[in-house]
């Protein structure tokens, strides 16, 4: 397996991600790991806690690195 590639997703509670990077009516969608936005940069990630923030609502940003493996 190799590493892909490395993103930034935004955790609102303990195993929740942000999905949908829209703060709608003071709060925001957020589900499992697999579906959640993926930010290329930390400044994308900080840019919508920042938007999140202004609503209210709390996360932290966290690295998720992408991995790939081929099958023979």
């Amino acid at each position: 397996m190799e590493e892909l590639e490395t993103v930034y997703v935004i955790e609102t509670l303990e195993d929740l991600y942000v999905v949908e990077d829209e703060v709608f009516e003071g709060k925001v969608l957020d589900g499992v790991l697999e579906l959640a936005t993926q930010f290329n940069s930390r400044r994308e990630a900080n840019d919508f806690l920042a938007e999140m923030s202004e609503a209210g609502i709390s996360g932290k940003i966290k690295e998720a690195k992408i991995f790939i493996k081929v099958m023979k």
